[in-house]
């Protein structure tokens, strides 16, 4: 039963890193996009990216044009969805790891069931 624990904890970790790698890439393509829509530096572009995925919206590093209206609209967007799939990810590797256990458990007590009626044949 640990090898199917283990085999869940891998995916675990395997899809996190995935999206780790997803959110860490539309971060930069978002600083990118910042830098190329409003002409403004990389630090700032990363700046504003990074709190407008986050969320956390403190405020407008610089006024944005129409399209980089648009532009924060979309990393709002992939921002909420990263974490949305994130929380997802983490609920079906518990779903998974508690159907595991339970599976174990009803084993052993079946098992012990089993033994307890060939040892009162006896």
């Amino acid at each position: 039963m640990k090898s199917q624990n283990h085999k869940n904890f891998v995916r675990l970790a395997e899809r996190t890193f995935e999206l780790f790698i997803f959110v860490l890439t539309m971060t930069l393509l978002g600083a990118w996009g910042y830098m190329k829509i409003e002409n403004v530096t990389f630090l700032d572009g990363l700046y504003m990216t990074v709190i407008t995925m986050s969320s956390v919206g403190f405020h407008e590093v610089f006024p944005l044009s129409t399209l980089g209206r648009l532009w924060t609209s979309g990393l709002i967007f992939i921002g909420i969805t990263s974490v949305a799939i994130w929380v997802a990810i983490v609920a079906a590797y518990l779903f998974e790891s508690d159907i595991s256990i339970t599976r174990l458990v009803i084993n052993r007590r079946l098992s012990k069931k089993k033994l307890s009626r060939s040892k009162t044949r006896n």
